[in-house]
């Protein structure tokens, strides 16, 4: 099991996209229950309804293969702050999140926001919770400048090609899933960026860390919010060990 102590660096640029925190929940609301939610947040947010579409495939003896539309589903709710854009809100029937886009002011208020929706979905009463997750994506600008570029300047994990007799690769994606204990589990994507780089002679890798709890599960928000604070402290610590000082240098 991986020891969570190294100091978390405040860096004048954060590398972070976006940043989300997810509970998700044994029970389930009814639409109903969904939909009242959103009437309490609707004068604050933009909302998008989010809704899963079904064909029926049936077979008839005379005219073949038949198709008929389902009822559509709905998912839940996707809502975006009107005062500020960068803030949004996920309501599901069995879960809630929220997350935070680029910029990123900080751990303290992205919490406070968490607090204070998580209080609304569960209307201050404990819910039963199946799992509660932290990721955070960062995306990495690397300059370029026509050179190639050797990804083991920048990171600690990379796609690994025979050297010899072997094309260069144009884009790559490596997943690595862990067991950190009984109770957590990590998860890493680092991939190229595929669409327009941001930034003109750079090129963009992302850097997606996720780190999930799903035994030992907190029964009331005190306890909730030491876990989301020991799961940051984790994703900080595996973050650090994935990068290295070149990649500091691009966001002090």
């Amino acid at each position: 099991m991986a020891k969570a102590g190294i100091k978390h660096k405040d860096y004048k640029k954060p590398p972070i996209k976006e940043a989300v925190i997810e509970v998700r929940f044994t029970d389930s609301l009814s639409n109903a229950a969904l939909e009242k939610l959103v009437l309490k947040l609707k004068s604050k947010f933009s909302v998008q309804k989010m809704e899963e579409f079904g064909i029926k495939i049936s077979h008839e003896q005379k005219s073949g293969v038949k198709t008929e539309p389902l009822k559509t589903r709905l998912i839940g709710y996707k809502l975006i702050e009107n005062a500020d854009s960068t803030n949004v809100v996920l309501l599901k029937h069995d879960a809630f999140s929220i997350s935070q886009l680029a910029p990123y002011r900080g751990w303290a208020e992205f919490l406070e926001n968490f607090k204070k929706y998580h209080d609304i979905y569960t209307h201050k009463q404990h819910k039963k919770i199946s799992r509660i997750g932290v990721r955070f994506i960062n995306r990495i600008d690397i300059p370029a400048s026509g050179n190639k570029i050797e990804l083991e300047d920048y990171f600690n994990v990379f796609p690994t090609l025979p050297k010899k007799d072997f094309p260069d690769f144009n884009r790559y994606v490596v997943q690595t899933t862990s067991l950190l204990d009984t109770e957590k589990l990590l998860t890493i994507n680092a991939y190229s960026y595929n669409e327009d780089t941001p930034l003109i002679d750079h090129c963009s890798i992302v850097l997606d860390i996720d780190i999930g709890q799903i035994n030992n599960l907190p029964q009331n928000s005190t306890k909730l919010y030491q876990v989301l604070e020991e799961l940051r402290e984790k994703k900080n610590f595996f973050f650090e060990k994935l990068i290295k000082p070149q990649s500091r240098r691009l966001f002090k």
